[in-house]
Parts: structure tokens; sequence; C-alpha cells
């Protein structure tokens, strides 16, 4: 709970506190993400292994409570529906507040030792596909804002209040 802001010499000085579910965002942006389809199912998520500096947490000052989610970087791994194609999406600055259009993703294609790389035919439509899954890690970021607004995340630590 937060307390009544108090009234000290002209100023008002209120409480402040925040809580940190990083840990619990990052677990379960992995979970969402493994399995998901691409939005025309050209390829398919298969890991999401690397979630840098996810910052997701709860801050209430003055009796506002604001919620909010960033992420450095974020690496997942996808193989193409049709069997002809992998690699991993690199998806940069994902905040709670970006639109789906502005999310930047750069897809990076693997080839395996003995294995033709894709024609630019067969490329061009997977890295289109994958550039355009911006609504699709946006999904995933209200997912997460959703479950820590209903309370159904668990803090790092307990909260810090200033």
């Amino acid at each position: 709970e937060v307390s009544e802001p108090k009234k000290e010499e002209g100023w008002d000085v209120g409480r402040w506190e925040q809580k940190d579910f990083g840990k619990a965002a990052e677990s379960l942006i992995k979970r969402e993400l493994k399995g998901k389809p691409t939005p025309n199912n050209l390829a398919t998520f298969t890991l999401c292994f690397k979630v840098a500096e996810c910052q997701c947490g709860v801050t209430n000052s003055r009796g506002q409570k604001k919620i909010y989610l960033e992420i450095d970087q974020l690496e997942c791994s996808w193989e193409a529906n049709d069997g002809k194609g992998k690699g991993k999406v690199e998806v940069t600055e994902l905040t709670h507040s970006v639109a789906a259009d502005k999310i930047r993703i750069k897809p990076v294609f693997r080839t395996d030792k003995g294995q033709e790389p894709l024609s630019k035919e067969e490329r061009e439509p997977l890295e289109a596909e994958l550039k355009a899954c911006g609504a699709l890690m946006k999904e995933v970021i209200d997912k997460v804002l959703a479950e820590l607004s209903a309370g159904n995340l668990a803090p790092n630590k307990p909260e810090q209040v200033y």
C-alpha cells in the first residue's frame, strides 16, 4: 500500500515503491515465444535463448501505479516450416511503449555444414516474414504486462521503499 503524501516545509513528500519483476518477465517471454508461428506461418520460433537487460516492474509514486517493460536485446531461433531454412532473429530495444511497426527485428540465416544456402527466391519471403513479426512481439509484451497487472508474476526480491 502507498501512504498518503505528507506536507513538509512546502513540499509534497510521498512514498515511492518499486518492485522488480525482470526474471519472471524473462521466463514468461521465453515460454510465450517457443513454438510461436510467424504471421503467415512460414516459420516457427523454436527457442528464445537470450533476453538481455530485461527490466520489468511496477512503480508506485504518490499513489500513481506505473508498469513498465524494457528489453535491450532479445534473440530467438527459428526454423522454416518447409524445412528449408533456419537461423535466429535479433530484436533490439523492445519496450512496453513501442508501436509494433517500430520494433526492430533483424533476421540472421544459418546454413549447416554440407547444406546449400537458400536461394534469393527462398530467402526473401522468409526475411520479410521475420521482419514483420513486430505485432507478434508486441502481443508477447502485452501478455507479460497483463500478467503483471493481474498480480500473476512474482517479484525478484522484496519491494524497495524510498
